[in-house]
């Protein structure tokens, strides 16, 4: 619902402390430019909208969602992708 975001997903990723912790992935309307001072804003935005132990623990930016060709949103990809980072 922030007006900077065009599309984003939730997923639990792999933590070496706690397990596991809740990413966010969100894809930017044209013309917004990531930072982390938006990360920040899009936290307080979600603070007023959810319960705070539900909020992610991190936030990327990406470029767009990996989707179904009905439109569902392909978590595993999302989830493969940062299992993929962590090795590295």
């Amino acid at each position: 619902m922030h007006p900077s975001v065009a599309d984003a997903g939730v997923v639990g990723v792999p933590d070496p402390v706690i397990g596991q912790k809740t990413k966010a992935f969100v894809a930017l309307k044209p013309g917004v430019t990531p930072s982390e001072e938006l990360k920040k804003e899009l936290l307080e935005h979600c603070k007023g909208k959810i319960a705070v132990y539900k909020l992610p623990r991190e936030i990327e930016f990406i470029d767009a969602m990996p989707r179904t060709a009905v439109g569902k949103l392909l978590r595993r990809i999302l989830r493969q992708q940062e299992i993929d980072k962590q090795k590295k």
